[in-house]
């Protein structure tokens, strides 16, 4: 993928993430959505206790490193799963049963570095050893605090739902970059965008019920408006601080 770059040559990630939305958003409107991934979703990838259904661990789970889990902001923690359970209910429309997956609050993350990913491969997590290499790649690339902005919500062609968050500086491309290069193996490119994933959808809605669920969501969009500082990373094996935050005074 191509970065967009500022006036001055550096790397816009901010831009990049706002061009990438705007194509998903695009491509869900023009094809719907995937229905094999949906029932992979529904199958595979989503466990149900009592009436409410969640994406299963294997696909809300970090497997390498990620911002989140939990967010840093209980408040707005708390108004992304008022937004998704009102999602839950929109999708009743549309079919019966369970017709959204939740991921669970408290591991809503942004993702750093795959170590595997359960649309890919078979799921497993860092090692021992991988986690020695992350930490020492993280301590001597002195990232600091890294501040992302949350804004709007996308249905992608898989039909996953997703907060857009856009990245204030490079900071997230650097971490990226620095953990990418220094794993041994990696499962794939460093991701590029910043999002939260909400869930899974359930449900295939026809194409006219695809255009209006996507104008609903622009308009619950709006009540998605925060900017979150992260000052560590999370692993499945512990979190890490990232060495040269100074917080405001």
């Amino acid at each position: 993928m191509r970065y967009s770059r500022g006036t001055d040559g550096t790397r816009n990630d901010d831009a990049t993430c706002r061009k990438q939305y705007l194509l998903l958003h695009r491509r869900t409107l023009r094809r719907g959505i995937d229905a094999r991934q949906v029932r992979e979703s529904r199958i595979s990838h989503s466990i149900v206790e009592g009436s409410t259904a969640f994406v299963s661990n294997d696909a809300s789970e970090p497997t390498g490193v990620a911002l989140g889990h939990a967010l840093p902001s209980k408040k707005f923690t708390n108004r992304l799963w008022k937004l998704s359970c009102l999602i839950a209910h929109r999708l009743r429309q549309y079919g019966d049963g369970p017709t959204f997956a939740f991921v669970r609050p408290a591991t809503y993350h942004i993702t750093v570095y795959n170590r595997s990913h359960f649309d890919r491969s078979e799921v497993f997590d860092l090692s021992p050893s991988e986690m020695g290499i992350v930490e020492r790649a993280i301590a001597e690339a002195r990232i600091g605090g890294i501040s992302i902005e949350f804004n709007g919500l996308v249905m992608t062609p898989e039909g996953r739902i997703i907060v857009r968050g856009f990245p204030q500086g490079d900071q997230l491309s650097l971490l990226r970059s620095c953990v990418a290069q220094a794993m041994p193996t990696v499962d794939s490119a460093p991701p590029q965008l910043a999002h939260i994933k909400l869930g899974h959808v359930l449900v295939c809605p026809s194409q006219s019920q695809i255009r209006e669920l996507s104008d609903w969501l622009g308009q619950c969009g709006y009540h998605v408006d925060s900017r979150l500082v992260f000052t560590d990373v999370y692993t499945p094996l512990g979190r890490l601080p990232l060495f040269g935050y100074e917080p405001v005074t």
